[in-house]
């Protein structure tokens, strides 16, 4: 078989894309030599973290507003607060994180500040938690755009963090912040991805084992972060995880496309069903059962 060479005599990425479409075994997914015009060997070393982190990033995306106002919301924060004194850099106080809408389910509760399971989503710790957290969603939620478009990748960050700050106020009456909720949900649709497309993605190059390490690393980054900083909510990550992957599985007939089959759909609707049970089940325990603690601020 003849095909394109690079300047060092090896095959293209495109006509390394041919091979596997004459195959028709699904592309590289992580590897996604479509987002590169050279041989690896031909690449910069910014080329090369371009197209291994983030191959599915554009600026013109709605990833991209997300993280825009999410900056925003964080610029308001440590403009219109205090810094802690002594604490990490661009680290505000915990009277600031109360104003702009911090975690606290007795109020949630008895005083209808529904607001607040949402508005947490936008706070962070402090800079290196905010900074990470958008590194993440520019890794994460870029491929979630690609795979399902803009509109679903909102409402999965809103729904993802919706169930995860829920799922935290039904374990616990400590106040908590939640803007690593988002990138956990991103990251639980991938691992979903990945579970679907596991056997499609069984030879050589496929770049699945590189996926499952990228999903591990950002699940450690953000556990670490939660461990080490105790105002990040560990109930929420992990909630919004599980959602994130039970949407996966929703979305499946988008996201197998023609490998879309009658055991696919069983599991879509198994997932949606399970969702919709969950998610009651928190409605119905904080809201009816639970009684969450009045805490000093």
């Amino acid at each position: 078989m003849s095909f394109a060479q690079s300047s060092t005599g090896q095959p293209t990425p495109q006509a390394l894309m041919s091979i596997w479409r004459s195959q028709e075994s699904d592309p590289p997914y992580f590897i996604n030599f479509q987002n590169s015009l050279k041989y690896p060997r031909d690449e910069k070393f910014t080329e090369m973290i371009t197209y291994t982190c983030l191959p599915t990033f554009k600026l013109q995306s709605m990833t991209t507003i997300l993280i825009i106002f999410n900056s925003f919301y964080f610029i308001i924060l440590i403009i219109s607060g205090d810094i802690k004194d002594g604490g990490q850099f661009l680290e505000p106080n915990q009277n600031s994180l109360y104003s702009l809408g911090m975690l606290y389910p007795y109020r949630v509760k008895y005083e209808q500040e529904i607001q607040r399971l949402f508005l947490s989503l936008l706070l962070y710790s402090n800079f290196i938690n905010y900074f990470s957290c958008q590194v993440a969603v520019a890794i994460y939620g870029s491929y979630v755009e690609k795979l399902l478009g803009w509109k679903k990748l909102w409402m999965i960050s809103v729904f993802g963090g919706f169930g995860g700050t829920l799922l935290s106020c039904c374990y616990t009456s400590k106040l908590h912040i939640n803007g690593v909720l988002v990138p956990s949900t991103f990251n639980g649709v991938l691992f979903g991805y990945t579970l679907l497309k596991w056997d499609k993605w069984s030879y050589s190059g496929s770049g699945r084992y590189q996926m499952v390490g990228v999903i591990i690393f950002g699940l450690i980054i953000f556990f670490w972060q939660a461990w080490y900083w105790e105002i990040i909510d560990q109930i929420g990550i992990l909630g919004s995880y599980l959602y994130g992957t039970l949407l996966a599985f929703a979305f499946s007939k988008q996201l197998m496309k023609v490998d879309y089959d009658t055991d696919l759909k069983c599991v879509q609707i198994s997932s949606i069903i399970l969702i919709l049970v969950i998610l009651g089940c928190e409605i119905f325990y904080f809201f009816w059962i639970s009684q969450p603690l009045r805490l000093e601020i």
